[in-house]
This record gives structure tokens, sequence and C-alpha cells, in this order.
């Protein structure tokens, strides 16, 4: 792949940067449908904006030669890649993924638009995991949710059982369950991939501490001395947004989004009650707790869950 620096762009690259802005907005279909008119009057509106925003463009140098452009911008919870253009000369050697992967990294959700009919494009963008989310006339745009991602770039391949004392691992949980069990790191987990909710959650405290995303781990626990069941899960918050990421529990892998915490506690709690038979969300508890040490039984783990903050939902 070709060296490249990345350098802010100044006023001397206004040309350059209307030229690129030009051929990336004119698709050919708009081409034959604009009069010599009407593609002068958006050329003048491409010079203009350019002008006077171009210090937020960013040009692309491969030695010392100018072979790209992009701009990327702030957009509704992560950022918009508005425009990145590439002289033909330099498309195809993996210049252009390598520049989406360094956008991937400074942004939680990297939006990018394209032409409908710009199939090839649209390839490109599916193959580095975007998704479309929604269509405007004849363009579409595109996201990359890194958070959305982890389900399956990280944790997709992780199958369900535990570790037990002996190193061994298991898939049926029985009567000796909470004496044989033992917490798995977040590391352990990535060797292993074989794990319950309390050891993915390990693994989601560590991947989202590093992301630098605000989040909070809770346990339910249904105890009526007859049943012991719990379940972990992690939420986060994202502007004004709260966040369930689930993997673990397969009915509702995914991220879902509520306007509130209380709402969506509410509805982790609700969907768990619906598990167990005739069950009593009175009996029900929820608690917010901090990472445990890794390799202690459950007994312990719930131990340790139950003496963090109890959660109270009205």
């Amino acid at each position: 792949m070709l060296k490249y620096e990345i350098k802010n762009a100044k006023e001397k690259d206004i040309d350059i940067l209307s030229s690129m802005r030009l051929v990336t907005m004119l698709n050919e279909e708009m081409d034959r449908g604009l009069s010599p008119l009407e593609k002068n009057k958006v050329h003048q509106q491409i010079v203009q904006d350019v002008s006077v925003h171009f210090e937020d463009y960013q040009l692309v140098y491969s030695n010392h030669k100018v072979v790209g452009a992009f701009l990327l911008v702030p957009y509704l919870d992560g950022k918009m890649l508005d425009m990145l253009f590439l002289f033909d000369e330099y498309r195809r050697q993996g210049l252009g993924t390598s520049l989406i992967h360094t956008f991937k990294e400074q942004t939680n959700k990297l939006y990018v638009w394209c032409y409908k009919k710009q199939k090839e494009l649209i390839s490109f963008f599916k193959k580095l995991g975007f998704v479309m989310t929604v269509e405007q006339g004849s363009r579409v745009i595109y996201v990359y949710d890194c958070i959305s991602s982890l389900l399956e770039d990280v944790m997709g391949n992780i199958k369900v059982g535990y570790k037990c004392k002996d190193g061994s691992f298991r898939i049926t949980i029985d009567e000796h369950f909470s004496d044989i069990y033992r917490l798995q790191s977040a590391s352990d987990l990535q060797e292993s991939y074989i794990g319950l909710c309390f050891d993915q959650v390990e693994l989601e405290r560590k991947l989202f501490s590093a992301m630098k995303v605000s989040f909070r781990t809770y346990l339910l626990l249904y105890d009526d001395k007859k049943l012991n069941k719990g379940h972990t899960f992690l939420v986060f918050k994202d502007k004004e947004k709260y966040y369930w990421f689930e993997h673990a529990w397969f009915s509702y892998k995914g991220v879902h989004a509520y306007s509130s915490k209380e709402e969506l506690l509410q509805d982790v709690m609700q969907h768990f009650i619906e598990t167990i038979p005739n069950g009593n969300i009175n009996l029900l508890q929820l608690y917010q707790y901090d990472k445990p040490r890794s390799g202690i039984s459950f007994t312990r783990f719930l131990s340790n869950a139950i003496n963090g903050k109890r959660v109270k939902v009205r």
C-alpha cells in the first residue's frame, strides 16, 4: 500500500478542492439531467462553499504529491465522511481502505453517503462493515457503528458455556454449578471463546473502557429460595440515549436504545421475569456492580455484586 500523510488544507488549495468536490457531487445521472446553465450554477455554489470552509478539508499526500482529499464533519451521534476523493491512479491500492479504518478510530459512529447507482462504492462500504440507514432521493446513507460491530467482530464467536475450577469447560448448568464455576477475565474469554453472561460482561467492560465510553454493569437476581437465577448486562450512554448492550442472551442479542435509564432497566427486568414460569417481579433484585476479581466462584461473584449498589426501579 502507498505510504501517505495527511495535511490540513490551505487557501491555495481551494481550486483543487473545488474540482474534487465537483466530481463527487455531480454523478453521471445528475450530469446528464442538468443544463449547462445549471451545471455552472452548481459549480459556483461548490466553489463558494469550499472557499468559505476550506480549512475543514484535509489533503492526502504521497511522495510530496497531492493524491486525494477528504472532509469529515460532525453528524448526528458521530461523524459524516462528506467527501473522500482519490485520483484514479491512486485507487485500488488499499489507500481508501486505510483511510476509512483511520476514520473509524476517530468516532463511535462513522456515516458515509453515496448515490444509489454507485454499486461498486456501495459494495466497498458494505465490505468494511457499513450498513444502510436511510435513503434520501438519489442518495443513500450508510453507517459504521463500532459498538454494534463488537457483537460480531470481537464477540461473535463466543459460545455458551463456563470454565470449571479444574480448568475444564462445561455447557450444562447443574446442582454443582455454584461450586465448580470460575469467573473468567476478559483475556481468558478471548482465548477460550466459551463463557456465560458473567464472563462476557467482563470482556465488554474491557472493550468499552478502551473506547472511553461511559457505561455501567448490572446484575439481575431472582431468588425465591426455590430458584436462583441471574443475568448480567451492560448499559452505556451516548448523547441523550441509553443503550442495553446484549450478547449472551440470544433472544435479545444486539444494541437496544431507550430514552431513559429507568425505561431501559424496566424493559430488561420485564423480559427477564417472562423467562420464569409464574415469576413474581417483586422478587427480582437489581444491582449495579463494579469489576470483580477473576477466578472467583459463582457464589463469591453474587456476594460481591450484591454488596454493590442496590437499584430500585419504579
